[in-house]
């Protein structure tokens, strides 16, 4: 059973392209570093060979769990610092 939920969020740490048959397709609709909402799971996605994949919101198709770390807000937990420096880059402002 996955560890992912509907309405938990997701930062994206790996935003490269993906490999569909022989070709590799990159992948515009994601952002290494935003943080985006599990909206659906599929557990059982053939392309990823059965592996748990993520519905998320704004994103076109279906993105392996293991190109997204899941935000836990409640936990007490150290953070890794590569996952502080994405948070705080997600959260940079920028002017209109």
């Amino acid at each position: 059973m996955s560890e992912w939920q509907v309405g938990d969020l997701a930062v994206c740490v790996d935003a490269g392209p993906i490999r569909i048959g022989n070709r590799f397709n990159a992948r515009p609709d994601l952002i290494e570093g935003h943080v985006y909402r599990v909206i659906a799971l599929d557990c059982a996605h053939p392309e990823w060979q059965n592996e748990p994949c993520l519905e998320l919101e704004g994103v076109f198709f279906l993105a392996s769990v293991q190109r997204f770390r899941k935000i836990r807000p409640d936990e007490q937990e150290a953070c890794e610092p590569e996952f502080v420096t994405l948070l705080r880059k997600s959260k940079q402002r920028v002017s209109a």
